[in-house]
């Protein structure tokens, strides 16, 4: 890993904070959202003996089982007033591991940036609902894949197999992670496939029993087949704001965590905004930065993969967009926050010997931490109700 010139103890104090903060203050909240609906269906499913085949419905899509499988286990072995700590603990520790992994497999990436992820408000958030798991999912599958990238490890290559196909049963946005390194794979690493047919065997065969309820129930209950059309300006644009969920944006707006209660004054509304006007520009910087960067062959074999890795998810993300006209909700980046967090911390670590890209991820950092902190404070102030 990139030497940071030093420990930094206050910054890893602070983020340890962040990231236990999410284990307190977890009971007396109600079930909120889709969690009542997963919740309900699970105990369906629990009375009748069964494996759930699917998730929640609606005109659009049947969602996958793998919540309502979470529930099942949840009702069937772990006291309620214990759920969100559990969930919290589970993911907390899954996205620590995966930005240790990704930090320790690339060493061209600068640990102090990753730990910044226990700083996003969304992240923080999501960690503590029961509900869609693509985030954690699709950051876990990306680390072990750079692993299997860097090490050829193929145990690496069959977790993150698996995972994708787990994202995938948590939510159909999934597809994006699961094109992006299913054809960097297929395209950039079939030498090492071939010579790993073994482990891809192995892989296949563990994502077809894992996706087989939810693909047997697809086949007994067809819907109405997806029809695809071209997108407006609005789900093109919407694309390019993939970091959604590494800034504040619009979280008073989705969450109803905004300066209208008594203990969050109105001027700290800019910090809800203050991490998306750094952030995205970083994130366009990084993407012409990346292209030219690959178009110029001055990258290693492991850096040029990542970028090339991460641009794929961008661009499937894109097309997806676009075909299914998707617009303005923050979740359906859960699948490609990672990549672009990805192609913004290779970004920020190439640039870290400057004085200005430290004190830019300083103010970030900052802006950031900020919503989060209320969002923390909101957690100790209130029991109850919407955000848990």
């Amino acid at each position: 890993m990139k030497s940071l010139g030093g420990p930094n103890r206050i910054y890893w104090a602070v983020i340890a904070l962040f990231a236990l903060s999410r284990l307190l203050r977890t009971t007396g909240w109600d079930l909120v959202g889709d969690e009542k609906g997963f919740a309900e269906l699970a105990a369906s499913t629990n009375f009748a003996g069964q494996i759930a085949s699917h998730g929640l419905q609606n005109p659009r899509a049947v969602y996958g089982p793998l919540t309502v499988w979470i529930f099942q286990v949840l009702l069937a072995f772990v006291n309620v007033e214990l759920w969100r700590f559990v969930t919290a603990l589970v993911t907390t520790a899954g996205l620590a591991y995966a930005m240790y992994s990704l930090a320790r497999s690339c060493g061209f990436l600068v640990p102090i940036i990753g730990g910044a992820v226990f700083l996003f408000p969304y992240i923080w958030l999501y960690s503590r609902l029961i509900w869609d798991y693509t985030f954690l999912l699709t950051a876990l599958a990306v680390a072990f894949y750079v692993v299997f990238l860097r090490h050829r490890s193929s145990p690496s290559l069959v977790a993150s197999m698996v995972l994708l196909t787990l994202s995938l049963n948590s939510h159909l946005m999934g597809v994006t992670s699961a094109a992006a390194i299913g054809f960097h794979a297929l395209f950039f690493q079939w030498r090492e496939l071939l010579l790993r047919w073994r482990a891809v065997c192995i892989g296949i065969v563990l994502c077809v029993i894992v996706s087989t309820p939810y693909l047997s129930y697809l086949y007994l209950h067809p819907n109405p087949p997806v029809i695809f059309s071209w997108g407006s300006i609005a789900s093109f644009g919407f694309s390019f704001l993939s970091p959604v969920l590494m800034s504040g944006v619009d979280l008073s707006r989705y969450y109803q965590v905004g300066w209208e209660e008594n203990y969050i004054p109105a001027w700290l509304h800019w910090s809800y905004v203050g991490g998306s006007t750094i952030i995205y520009p970083i994130f366009w910087a990084a993407i012409v930065w990346a292209i030219v960067q690959i178009r110029q062959s001055k990258l290693d074999s492991l850096q040029r993969n990542v970028l090339i890795l991460s641009l794929m998810a961008q661009g499937f993300y894109l097309a997806l967009n676009m075909m299914q006209c998707l617009v303005s909700f923050v979740h359906y980046a859960n699948s490609v926050w990672i990549y672009s967090f990805l192609l913004a911390w290779v970004f920020m670590s190439h640039y870290w010997d400057r004085r200005w890209m430290k004190v830019l991820f300083t103010v970030y950092s900052l802006s950031i931490a900020l919503p989060t902190a209320l969002l923390v404070l909101h957690a100790f102030v209130r029991a109850g109700g919407w955000p848990p």
